[in-house]
């Protein structure tokens, strides 16, 4: 017989140990290939989930099976491959190439092309169609990040590299041998602080009206669900419980109870979505962007309790303001 139809006379115990190293992605592949292994995958995932390697998020009432779910939902959740900042833009080709244009300048270093900024050249760069960035040749890139005035990625083995300039510690460098911070990175560099981690996706936050004084943070959810945040901490934006600058990345704390699945950054607030649809929101409230009903700040994650009976799969952020699509159809704002 076909495989499928072989795996499906399998045991549920053994064909659960047979799907515990693929990923949830994939094992919604199978079972579309073989309906006869539909049944078998959906004690299989169960069983997975009991022992505690990947917990089940909440079914949506329109939906009856497991399987399809999990593999429209990682569709839906896909690292993001094209990125806008307010002025440059960031892709990622067929061959997981990293390529930007757009405006940059020694002062903002946000396109990655070092060489052409510090050749002696004009001290600012203007490319109108997308070019490959040199010093990321070597990586296989899975997903980027745009800000106002840096930019990030993360590569298919989780590792995450930014650029850019920011002097309150949004490209996660620290300080250098000489013990200076490190406020401008002309080429993609790694991130050592997240040595360890598998990173799965990064945001970075936007900027109204122009580059101001570039209190400037970023986001990035590791496969465990763990939330990490670093950069300007001003109106508590980084959801550690204070305002203070954090140069290296650090784990909220308040989100480890939470398996997160994305994040999105606004200019002065973020935002969290967990595996089971619902939405946490953190730091400036002040045109109401959090929606907690409010327009005070939030020092920490907070779920937003208007959407807990609204399973939600994707959410985004602007300058002062969010996007959620809920599972079911329709957004909300």
């Amino acid at each position: 017989g076909s495989p499928g139809a072989m795996l499906a006379d399998l045991p549920p115990e053994l064909l659960a140990a047979v799907l515990r190293s693929m990923r949830l992605s994939d094992i919604g592949h199978l079972a579309y290939a073989s309906r006869p292994l539909l049944g078998a995958v959906e004690a299989a995932l169960q069983l997975r989930a009991q022992d505690g390697k990947d917990p089940l998020p909440r079914l949506p009432a329109c939906e009856e099976s497991w399987a399809p779910f999990l593999l429209r939902l990682d569709r839906l959740r896909a690292p993001t491959v094209v990125a806008a900042g307010d002025r440059h833009c960031l892709f990622v080709d067929s061959e997981r190439r990293l390529l930007s244009c757009g405006f940059d300048s020694q002062h903002r270093a946000v396109l990655g092309h070092a060489h052409d900024l510090t050749s002696g050249g004009p001290p600012s760069l203007r490319l109108p169609v997308p070019s490959p960035v040199p010093a990321a040749a070597g990586l296989r890139v899975s997903g980027v990040a745009a800000g106002a005035v840096h930019s990030l990625l993360v590569t298919e083995g989780g590792v995450v590299y930014s650029w850019g300039s920011s002097k309150f510690g949004a490209l996660g460098h620290g300080v250098d041998c000489d013990g200076r911070k490190v406020e401008r990175q002309f080429e993609p560099r790694r991130v050592e602080a997240l040595a360890g981690v598998r990173v799965v996706m990064v945001a970075a936050s936007p900027s109204h009206g122009g580059w101001g004084l570039d209190y400037s943070h970023s986001l990035a959810v590791a496969d465990d669900g763990a939330v990490f945040s670093w950069g300007a901490g001003k109106d508590s934006r980084l959801g550690h419980g204070s305002s203070n600058d954090v140069h290296t990345p650090r784990r909220i704390d308040a989100l480890k109870k939470q398996r997160i699945a994305s994040v999105a950054a606004g200019e002065n607030h973020s935002v969290a979505l967990s595996n089971e649809g619902r939405v946490y929101s953190w730091g400036s409230g002040r045109w109401g962007q959090l929606g907690h009903g409010s327009l005070r700040n939030a020092r920490l994650p907070r779920a937003v309790d208007a959407l807990r009976d609204v399973w939600v799969c994707s959410v985004a952020c602007g300058c002062y303001h969010n996007l959620a699509l809920a599972w079911e159809g329709g957004g909300y704002s």
